[in-house]
């Protein structure tokens, strides 16, 4: 069996000199099935396929026929955001660092009881939002209890993810240094998801002390925070870890690390100023601070992309594999994809930030432009990066967390491959359809089908592995069955 692929450590904090080979540290060896981190890709990929995107489609139904007014609409809306943000996005990115940091950083890796508790917490917490505005009592105090229990399992899942890391990073042996750069990213990323998690706390709070402004919703302006929070939280969180497992999963060349850390202020500025202008609300200050974010996070993905070199380069992607190719190009197809949907997400916040100029000089009543061009980058940001590069890497880490190397690849190949077909159509009609006027609601319908086949087809491709982990290769049929750690 081809040995799995493993999470490099790079350690040079600047480009690679002229001619020089790359400083790659091996990580330490496997010890066993990693079960937590699978079944929380498993778990993420269920809520989003089966839940989030489901929701979304109902939603454009009722939009498209008119019957807002007869559905809990704001609380649903609501949930569908922090089902995709924290159910799948979110859940994936916990459940991938208990085992992924361990090995950048040469740590112990956390005891299996915090990754079960992670997915517990995270898909309850999931379960309660969804549940809130359809609850009896939603408009009251039945309501605001599931809002309050959503968010304490929300910042729980949270609490527990960071307690591991505090506990196990520290103990990381001499030679096993931080990796240059990724910190500033996970700093920012982490500050910006847990100032989230907060709000939506004090918005559950407040929605028990006063009453939910709708049914199972909180304040409107604590959602946006939310929202907007977790997007560039989150983003951030991708940006710096790409560093590590794109480039090591894709055989791409050291990347430019002094690059990337310069990139780090601007992207780090520009989600700031967002979550700034999220807070300020509508009006001149808050869409001024909403456009200078826009600008500065457009700057920063064109400063950070180019720092992933040899990622759009014919040679970096080859059947044959190697230290300069993939043996899987169809993981290369979704990493490419989500980097593309990246730079569209930075036009369209340069394209935002012209708009809010044009409205306040007058020059354009643009306020429907404008918002039509956030949500469009909003979900250029959120499906296309965020929502790509997590079903690609979902369906080929558990090749190494399961030990099924090249094995788990042929095994799930066409699976793979008809979810990426499918995502990318799902994820253009999703980013379009904010600009599509009258189209919206069947844009986003159809986008939401496809997205949910997409991500069919990828529970498909891990159930397979899961199923390979446990059964004995052919030839050792008298082998013990791994069990889950």
């Amino acid at each position: 069996m081809a040995t799995p692929r493993q999470l490099p450590v790079i350690h040079q904090t600047g480009g690679t000199p002229a001619g020089a080979p790359a400083v790659v540290a091996p990580p330490p060896a496997a010890s066993g099935s990693d079960w937590v981190a699978t079944c929380c890709l498993i778990a993420a990929t269920a809520v989003a396929g089966l839940l989030g995107i489901p929701l979304g489609l109902q939603l454009a139904s009722w939009a498209a026929a008119g019957a807002m007014g007869r559905v809990p609409w704001a609380g649903l809306v609501q949930a569908h955001g922090q089902a995709q943000l924290y159910g799948w996005l979110g859940l994936a990115v916990l459940g991938v660092t208990l085992h992924a940091l361990a090995h950048l950083f040469g740590a112990a890796t956390p005891p299996a009881r915090a990754g079960w508790t992670v997915l517990v917490l995270q898909v309850v917490g999931v379960l309660l939002r969804l549940a809130a505005p359809l609850t009896p009592g939603a408009t009251a105090a039945p309501g605001a209890v599931l809002l309050l229990l959503s968010a304490l399992a929300f910042l729980g899942a949270f609490a527990a993810t960071l307690t591991a890391h505090v506990r196990t990073l520290p103990r990381r042996p001499r030679e096993g240094r931080a990796p240059a750069v990724l910190p500033r990213f996970l700093l920012a990323g982490v500050l910006l998801w847990l100032a989230a998690l907060l709000v939506n706390l004090d918005g559950a709070v407040d929605a028990l002390r006063l009453g939910p402004p709708a049914a199972g919703a909180i304040a409107a302006g604590h959602d946006a925070f939310v929202v907007t929070a977790s997007a560039a939280g989150l983003g951030l969180v991708a940006l710096g870890m790409s560093l590590r497992v794109v480039v090591g999963w894709l055989d791409l060349p050291s990347p430019d690390l002094a690059r990337a850390a310069r990139a780090w202020w601007p992207l780090a500025a520009g989600a700031v100023l967002r979550v700034a202008g999220a807070v300020a609300g509508p009006g001149p200050t808050g869409d001024g601070l909403a456009a200078l974010g826009a600008l500065a996070w457009a700057a920063g993905v064109l400063w950070f992309v180019p720092a992933l070199r040899g990622l759009w380069s014919r040679d970096a992607v080859t059947p044959a594999g190697g230290r300069r190719g993939e043996a899987d190009p169809p993981l290369a197809w979704f990493v490419r994809a989500a980097y593309g949907w990246l730079l569209v997400g930075a036009a369209l916040a340069l394209a935002e930030a012209a708009a809010t100029w044009a409205a306040a000089s007058g020059a354009l009543a643009g306020v429907p432009a404008r918002g039509a061009l956030a949500d469009a980058g909003r979900h250029a940001l959120l499906f296309g990066f965020l929502g790509t590069l997590t079903a690609g890497l979902t369906g080929r880490l558990p090749t190494a967390f399961l030990d099924l190397g090249d094995r788990g690849a042929a095994a799930t190949r066409g699976a793979y491959r008809a979810a990426w077909v499918l995502l990318v159509p799902a994820a253009a009609l999703r980013v379009g359809a904010p600009l599509a006027g009258d189209a919206r609601a069947p844009l986003i319908a159809l986008a939401g089908g496809l997205g949910s086949a997409a991500l069919l087809c990828i529970l498909v491709a891990l159930a397979t592995m899961a199923h390979l982990a446990v059964r004995p290769q052919r030839g050792e049929a008298g082998s013990p069955l791994p069990q889950p750690r």
